[in-house]
């Protein structure tokens, strides 16, 4: 099937039309899967709209998923999720614990520790230090131009 563009305003029935097209083909051809993919917030409320437009209500070939969902389904069947990923709450742990065991060390950073939601914007700031590949040697020079004894260098 070619890539094909469906316009309209909101409310006109474009969702409406792919559901009842998809709900069409899985009924035609039951030996393929057919996978629908949706925002995370949207993947309930599809599959129920699909399950309502399903003449026999079930949607038994045709899968609902976020791109999530999508990208843990591709590394199950490719072999890639050897690995255990933390999710975010487990990195807030894990950053919870270092901080505690290094709070005397930590000047600056120590009177906010305890305020809700500050480990979790630490661990957002070393995400985007590791996206934009910034190591320790990076660090140790903004450091040396910030000068000792600044908030910058603590």
């Amino acid at each position: 099937m070619a890539l094909q563009f469906i316009f309209g305003s909101s409310g006109s029935g474009k969702s409406h039309s792919l559901y009842q097209k998809t709900v069409e083909e899985a009924a035609a051809n039951p030996e393929k899967t057919y996978i629908v993919l949706v925002p995370e917030q949207f993947s309930m409320q599809t599959q129920k709209d699909l399950v309502e437009a399903s003449p026999n209500h079930a949607i038994m070939n045709i899968d609902v998923l976020s791109f999530e969902r999508l990208a843990y389904r591709v590394m199950e069947e490719t072999g890639g999720n050897d690995r255990i990923v933390l999710d975010d709450e487990g990195k807030n742990l894990i950053l919870r614990k270092i901080a505690g065991d290094y709070e005397d060390d930590l000047t600056v950073l120590r009177g906010n520790l305890k305020r809700q939601g500050y480990i979790s914007e630490v661990k957002s700031v070393i995400s985007e230090f590791t996206q934009y590949d910034i190591g320790e040697e990076e660090l140790d020079r903004m450091m040396e131009q910030a000068g000792e004894g600044t908030s910058l260098y603590y």
